[in-house]
């Protein structure tokens, strides 16, 4: 294993004495010592925190390749009675949690030295028997960590964000452009343009927060959630989330449904049933209400069409409007009374239920794992990761709660699933108060803290309370909101330390834990205001990275790979694009539907929540396939229809008229009309994908020469009267005949339906070409 760079860390006088060696020793005239993989040496006067030297020397070099095996949760250590447990790199903030338990045992002394000294000596009676030699450097690390803990700390341990000096950063234009693209569906305006062309980085900031205010804003908030969530699952047919309830229970839901005939509003309906967490989610962040609410909020959002199915009383300004959301509470017929339900966030919402059932087998355990792994930011199966005896568990009568290979993840899994102990297993959204928790099991509770039988009665409060306080809920939103906007997941912590670029995946690792750590303070310092944290990622480098200055060493590669997004755009983030750039949706004549959101939704990647849970991350051949019918018919339906607006409000031909032809028909050049083609390429190339070039620049040049040679070759057809196969005509699909408000044919003499010049069909080349452009497909 390679070692890492030099740490200077200040140093005590005298020496550490184990067992009558002298095993490091420090110079009394000295303010600071060197650390070499755990070695002392005179020099240096940087200042290391305990949890610094914890995290890049200790933890990786000794307990993490020595230790944390056998003394993991249900590892041998625990199985043979050992107290002192590491958890694996599998949990957030396992570093600050195995760094308070080392504290606490480096204090307990056998003879005046910590028994974490004299333990990997095989001292002691040690089960492992002899990890280390006395005068190894493994050894001397751990000799200076316990030196550092039971001294306490002289250095402050700061989180910094890191820098990245070889990273080239979009600029403040640039990424203002990306955001309120992905965040807002639409480019920026020119006030804001030339607002950060002025102010520059510190207009950027505020622009931002503004985006995150837009209505816009909040449709995109609930795809990043719904992603994980998948409840939207119960809005592909009218009736899914509807029939979800129970008609004794909600009435409304029964004979009443079964009798509207209005598929318009069998859809509304359905449409706000399904959305309920997802709606309380937007109302959370729209009102900038502490986002522990999405776990701890004692109500739910309705409007006037899903009201009345859940039997509340609400008032409503506007009975007919489906987008007006209240604050209420669930009600239901328990013995035909009229009956409360529970409220603890999405934790009680009927539709994050029944998305996630159990059975009497299951006993709520899927929904603790995801419990866990949405709103802790813990994934049970990575924690669990080990080679198991399969025969093992033949052992024990309840192997579950016995055996400890089982035991280690149960013990974290079955207290939460308490949480759902009065739910029904059949039926998830009843809640049946008479039902008591499984005796085999673990008993309710979180972490080491039970749940009293008097608390069960409001068990997911009593759970969600706790999770909203836990450390790990920040990291959680943190985590969440990255890969909603970088399309993917955060980094795991390197695990195999023999691998040959370890150092590097170690350093990408801090840098991205240091990242999000800073996050998640300014989060929780903005009194839990989700949109701190939408802001700060974008403003990081992980998403405004666009290449690099310089030229990297192979490790400093593997440590930067991670800046960036390039991410493929989403079906949704791809449609609202073409419609923000060509003013256009893509849609197929009398066919208003958006193409993206239905016909090629889930072949370009997208996900129906139910079967296709996952989004394709890489374009496969389907995918290419439909990129280039989306530029095809995109240009075919936007260029003409371009030009018949008025010049102010055209979106791609903004400096060129259906005249403007390059050359005579002698064949020489019309320096005019060249000019202004290239202005407007200039302009394209700015507007679609986002590029500031300068007037000759190659890219320029070349797609010049796209639009003069498809032009000549057009002209040449139109203009040879012998060959019919290219008129003036074009094709159906491509003229400008409908009212785009209306969508109705416009009057014959307002249509467009002819290219004479063929300019029209060389500018739909052009813009086909821009709109299969990496830089328009992904973000």
């Amino acid at each position: 294993m390679k070692r890492q760079q030099r740490t200077s860390i200040p140093c005590s006088k005298g020496r550490v004495t184990v067992l009558g060696l002298a095993v490091v020793t420090f110079a009394s005239s000295l303010t600071g010592c060197e650390l070499f993989g755990g070695g002392a040496v005179a020099g240096g006067d940087a200042c290391v925190s305990t949890r610094d030297y914890f995290e890049k020397t200790a933890w990786p070099e000794v307990l993490a390749s020595n230790c944390a095996d056998c003394h993991t949760p249900g590892g041998p250590a625990g199985e043979e009675g050992a107290r002192f447990e590491l958890l694996p790199s599998g949990y957030p903030g396992f570093i600050d949690t195995n760094l308070e338990r080392l504290r606490s045992f480096a204090k307990t002394e056998y003879d005046g030295t910590s028994v974490l000294l004299l333990k990997p000596l095989g001292k002691l009676d040690h089960g492992g028997g002899s990890r280390f030699k006395v005068d190894s450097d493994e050894y001397k690390t751990l000799v200076r960590l316990v030196e550092m803990v039971q001294e306490g700390d002289n250095c402050k341990d700061t989180v910094t964000v890191p820098e990245f000096p070889e990273a080239e950063l979009s600029g403040a234009v640039g990424t203002f452009r990306k955001a309120a693209l992905h965040l807002a569906y639409r480019l920026p305006t020119p006030d804001e343009t030339e607002s950060l062309t002025t102010g520059g980085e510190e207009a950027l900031p505020a622009l931002v927060d503004k985006l995150l205010g837009e209505e816009a804003f909040f449709s995109r908030l609930k795809d990043v959630f719904n992603d994980r969530l998948l409840t939207d699952r119960y809005k592909n047919f009218d009736s899914a989330a509807v029939n979800l309830l129970d008609e004794t229970m909600y009435p409304q839901s029964g004979e009443p449904w079964d009798l509207i005939e209005d598929d318009e509003l069998r859809t509304k309906i359905n449409t706000a049933i399904a959305r309920e967490p997802l709606e309380l989610i937007a109302y959370l962040v729209r009102s900038g209400r502490p986002f522990t609410e999405v776990v701890t909020a004692d109500f739910t959002m309705m409007n006037p069409f899903s009201a009345p199915y859940y039997n509340a009383d609400v008032a409503f300004d506007d009975p007919t409007n489906e987008l007006e959301f209240k604050e209420a509470k669930i009600q239901a017929y328990v013995n035909e009374a009229l009956v409360p339900m529970p409220h603890a966030g999405v934790l009680t919402s009927p539709m994050w239920l029944n998305r996630f059932p159990t059975t009497d087998t299951n006993k709520n355990r899927h929904r603790a794992r995801m419990v866990l792994e949405f709103f802790l930011a813990t994934d049970i199966l990575k924690v669990g990761d080990r080679p198991l005896d399969p025969t093992a568990a033949t052992r024990y009568a309840n192997p579950t709660r016995d055996d400890p290979s089982c035991n280690s993840c149960h013990t974290i899994i079955d207290p939460i699933a308490g949480t759902f102990q009065k739910y029904d297993d059949d039926d998830a959204e009843r809640y049946r108060p008479d039902r008591n928790w499984y005796m085999e099991m673990e008993a309710p509770g979180f972490g080491k803290e039970e749940m009293t039988v008097d608390e069960s009665a409001a068990a997911p409060q009593w759970t969600a309370a706790r999770i909203a306080a836990d450390p790990r809920f920040v990291q959680a939103m943190v985590r969440w909101v990255y890969l909603g906007l970088m399309g993917r997941a955060p980094l795991d912590y390197p695990s195999d330390t023999s691998a040959d670029n370890y150092p590097a995946l170690l350093a990408a690792w801090n840098a991205q834990d240091s990242t999000f750590r800073t996050i998640g303070s300014k989060f929780e310092k903005a009194k839990f205001d989700l949109k701190v944290v939408f802001r700060e990622i974008m403003l990081s480098p992980y998403y405004r990275a666009e290449s690099a200055n310089t030229k990297l060493a192979s490790d400093r590669a593997v440590e930067l790979a991670e800046l960036g997004t390039g991410r493929l755009s989403t079906p949704m983030l791809l449609s609202r694009k073409i419609e923000a750039v060509t003013g256009l949706p893509w849609t197929r004549g009398y066919d208003q539907n958006d193409q993206l959101m239905t016909n090629y939704h889930i072949l370009y990647g997208g996900i129906d929540s139910e079967s296709v849970t996952k989004r394709l991350t890489s374009p496969n051949g389907v995918m290419a396939s439909v990129a280039w019918r989306m530029a095809n018919e995109v240009s075919c339906n936007s260029v003409a229809t371009d030009f018949k607006r008025a010049e102010a409000d055209r979106h791609l031909m903004r400096f060129v008229t259906l005249d403007d032809m390059p050359e005579t028909a002698s064949g020489d050049e019309i320096p005019a009309a060249v000019e202004r083609i290239k202005q407007n390429i200039q302009y394209l190339h700015a507007h679609v994908l986002g590029e500031d070039l300068e007037a000759g620049d190659p890219e320029i040049d070349r797609t010049y020469q796209l639009f003069v040679e498809t032009w000549r070759e057009g002209k040449g057809f139109v203009d040879d009267e012998l060959d019919t196969t290219v008129g003036e005509w074009m094709v159906y699909q491509c003229q400008a005949r409908i009212d785009l408000a209306t969508g109705e044919d416009l009057p014959d003499d307002q249509q467009l339906r002819t290219d004479p010049n063929y300019t029209i069909r060389a500018w739909m080349a052009v813009v086909t070409y821009l709109l299969s452009d990496y830089k328009f497909l992904y973000e």
